[in-house]
C-alpha cells in the first residue's frame, strides 16, 4: 500500500483562521514557530491547500500591483530611498481603501445609466470625461467612475464640473481623494456627502482648497 504524501505548509495567523473554520483537522501546532504548520495527506486535503495558496497569491498580486501603480513615476530613478518607499505604500493603501468604499461603476455602466442609445455605450462616459463633466480614477488600462458625481437619473451632477474646474491642476487621484475627505470648509463632512443637500458649500470648498496658501 503506498504511503499517503504528506507535506508541512507554513501559514500565517489569517490563513490559519480562514482554513480550520473549513478544514480543523488539518491545523497542528508547530514547535518554535510563531506560525502553525498544516500536515497535509491525500488529494482532498492537498485541494484545500492549492486552494488557500492561490488565494494568497492573488491577494498578493493585487497588492503588488497597486503598489507598481504608484511606483510608476519614480521608476526611471536608479534608487528609491525608504522615506519615499514609505510615502509610496501609503498611496497605494489610501487608494485601495478609496476603491473599497466608494461605488465604482465602469464606462459602460455610465453608458447604461446615462441612457445611452448608442452602440458602444462606453463612449459616453469617455465624452463626458474630455469635456470635464465627470472624473474617473484609473484602474490598471481603464478607468472607474465614482456614482456620488451621478444624479437619480444617470447624469452628470452640475457641481462637479464645477469642482473639476477648481482643482485642475490636482491629479487624477488628487481630486479624487479630496471628496472623500472630511473639509474644514464643511464642518468635517465629506464633500460627496453634501452634494444632495449643499453642492453650492462643496463648490466653494473646492475653490478655497485651490487657493494658494498665504506665507
Amino acid at each position: 500500500m503506498a504511503t499517503p504524501l504528506v507535506e508541512t505548509v507554513r501559514l500565517s495567523p489569517r490563513e490559519v483562521e480562514e482554513l480550520g473554520a473549513r478544514h480543523p483537522e488539518l491545523i497542528g501546532a508547530a514547535e518554535g514557530e510563531g506560525r502553525q504548520a498544516l500536515a497535509v495527506a491525500g488529494p482532498e486535503r492537498t485541494l484545500a491547500v492549492v486552494e488557500l495558496v492561490v488565494q494568497r497569491l492573488a491577494r498578493e498580486g493585487a497588492r503588488d500591483a497597486q503598489l507598481l501603480e504608484v511606483l510608476a513615476p519614480d521608476l526611471a530613478s536608479a534608487v528609491i530611498s525608504e522615506e519615499r518607499l514609505q510615502q509610496l505604500r501609503l498611496q497605494a493603501e489610501v487608494r485601495e481603501a478609496f476603491r473599497r468604499s466608494i461605488e465604482l461603476l465602469t464606462s459602460a455602466m455610465v453608458g447604461e445609466l446615462g441612457g445611452s442609445a448608442a452602440r458602444n455605450a462606453s463612449a459616453l462616459a469617455s465624452r463626458w470625461k474630455s469635456e470635464g463633466r465627470i472624473f474617473a480614477v484609473p484602474n490598471g488600462r481603464a478607468d472607474l467612475f465614482p456614482a456620488f458625481q451621478f444624479d437619480a437619473h444617470g447624469q452628470p451632477r452640475p457641481a462637479v464640473a464645477e469642482v473639476i474646474r477648481h482643482l485642475a491642476r490636482s491629479s487624477e487621484w488628487g481630486r479624487a481623494l479630496w471628496w472623500n475627505a472630511p473639509s474644514g470648509w464643511l464642518g468635517g463632512r465629506r464633500p460627496r456627502e453634501l452634494l444632495d443637500d449643499d453642492p453650492a458649500a462643496v463648490v466653494e470648498a473646492a475653490r478655497r482648497a485651490a487657493e494658494p496658501l498665504e506665507v
